[in-house]
């Protein structure tokens, strides 16, 4: 995983209280920063007072597009499109033990960028103008 060049990832969908039609067995986000953080452990055990380090990614989510059915059975691929950013919901911190793997994210180019967003993560990251287009959707390589 790498922010500047492969920053997408998917995780199993931790989530068992939805209902059986919108349930899909991954989330999937963008990594937008890797962090690690030297932490004093208070808790209970041998290790109390101990410093240790704590690693941990700085993502935005990807929400699934209902509208737009896709998987095998439709032979579709599964369209997303980034969680709204002035949601409380858009941006995460996620444990890197819980990504499954990298994934390709396909732009939508048909339905256009979002107007008045830049991807910021990206922009500190990348001197190049084309990785700071935010596409209103992306297809799900599988």
């Amino acid at each position: 995983i790498n922010p500047r060049t492969h920053a997408d990832v998917m995780l199993l969908n931790p989530g068992e209280d939805c209902p059986e039609d919108l349930k899909h067995p991954y989330w999937y986000a963008r990594v937008c920063t890797i962090c690690h953080a030297n932490v004093r452990y208070t808790g209970p055990g041998p290790k109390k007072g101990h410093i240790l380090k704590m690693e941990f990614l700085w993502v935005r989510w990807y929400g699934r597009d209902l509208s737009a059915p896709g998987g095998f059975a439709t032979r579709r691929l599964h369209r997303v499109g980034f969680i709204d950013r002035d949601e409380s919901t858009a941006f995460g911190f996620l444990d890197p033990d819980a990504v499954i793997r990298g994934v390709h994210m396909l732009p939508g180019f048909a339905y256009g960028e979002l107007e008045g967003q830049r991807d910021t993560a990206q922009a500190l990251l990348s001197k190049r103008d084309e990785d700071q287009v935010i596409w209103r959707f992306y297809y799900v390589n599988m």
